[in-house]
């Protein structure tokens, strides 16, 4: 099968390029001309066999021409303005708006020409906002406009995502789309793991009200996207994709703080597990365990020092660390069938037992 992807160079495209090879997948990408960086993203390509075409998703003859002869197209290609990850950024907000919307237009149009069989976008679970729920979050609860969306910079990223999700509603369903509204993806070498892990590591605990996140592991992510190609019924669908652990932001750095630790000091994870208190999950998946048979993977616990020990080379080069333990201050203990955090003291660390619930020990 010949697969056409486009946003190839990022982080999740990546990922799910080498995937498809590994299948023995023909795979075409377009990627933007641009100064080429170390390691360059192109030739990491080229290695794997992928047929990599310079130019611009305005191009309609371009886009005419390299799509026809695909299957399926991935649509993976987005530009953004994130001041925190300049290296993902470019672009006012109109810029992205031309960008993004004359890019998913045209590719649209090449593939009702090209007959591909099925189209898959990644849009993004921020559509939803940042608003505190009692209930997990279906896909008809999503934001239908910006209009309400505090932060420019969210607002100019999510107006071309939700006017996406509807042209493909509206110019599609022949051929077949899937949307997939991907949750915050991490993973080894995920943009901003390094900035993310070093600050959970050296600074305080945020004042700021917690947010509760469902991460998605890259290799779930991958997952989601290959069985959005085969599933007929996830046709013309708009499915979450999330992991199965919620937790929230305060105890999502307090973990990667404690495995860090664990990991400098050589002590093996097994049987020791960082104290978070899962919470009610944020996003419903009812949708896609129904229509792709999806289900995480991946424990977090497992995913976050994976990634931790991808960043701490980079850390360790770039600035010293502070060398005393560090301690948690609280661990997870059932209540009335779900979680809730008690206090420790004594310098106690959480762990889960064989039995699989928690308990404490003294962290030396």
């Amino acid at each position: 099968m010949r697969y056409f992807v486009t946003g190839a160079t990022g982080y999740i495209g990546r990922h799910l390029v080498r995937h498809l090879r590994e299948k023995g997948q023909d795979v075409t990408a377009v990627v933007r001309p641009r100064e080429r960086a170390k390691p360059d993203p192109v030739s990491e390509l080229t290695a794997l066999g992928v047929e990599v075409i310079e130019g611009d998703l305005l191009d309609e003859r371009l886009i005419d021409r390299t799509v026809a002869g695909a299957e399926v197209v991935f649509h993976l290609a987005w530009q953004t303005n994130r001041p925190n990850l300049p290296e993902v950024s470019g672009g006012s907000g109109q810029d992205q708006w031309r960008a993004n919307m004359g890019g998913m237009q045209t590719l649209i149009a090449a593939s009702k020409r090209a007959g591909i069989s099925r189209f898959i976008f990644t849009s993004t679970a921020a559509i939803y906002g940042n608003a505190q729920v009692t209930t997990p979050l279906r896909e008809e609860d999503a934001f239908k406009s910006v209009d309400g969306i505090r932060g420019r910079h969210l607002a100019d990223y999510l107006a071309p995502k939700i006017a996406s999700e509807k042209m493909l509603a509206e110019q599609l369903p022949k051929p077949d789309y899937v949307t997939l509204r991907l949750s915050v993806v991490y993973g080894p070498d995920a943009p901003g793991a390094v900035r993310i892990v070093r600050h959970a590591m050296m600074g305080p605990r945020s004042s700021h009200p917690p947010q509760r996140v469902q991460r998605l592991h890259i290799k779930d992510a991958v997952k989601s996207l290959t069985l959005a190609v085969s599933r007929p019924d996830a046709a013309n669908q708009i499915i979450n994709i999330a992991g199965n652990e919620s937790v929230g932001s305060n105890d999502y750095m307090d973990a990667l703080r404690q495995i860090a630790v664990w990991i400098r000091q050589g002590r093996p994870r097994e049987g020791h597990y960082a104290s978070f208190a899962l919470q009610p999950m944020r996003y419903d998946l009812t949708k896609a365990r129904k229509y792709l048979g999806f289900h995480s993977s991946v424990p977090l616990m497992d995913g976050l020092e994976e990634m931790i020990e991808a960043a701490l080379p980079s850390i360790a080069a770039g600035a010293a660390l502070p060398q005393r333990s560090w301690q948690p201050t609280f661990a997870p203990a059932r209540f009335g069938g779900g979680w809730r955090q008690r206090p420790l003291t004594g310098g106690q660390w959480s762990r889960r037992d064989e039995s699989g619930g928690f308990g404490t020990g003294f962290e030396s």
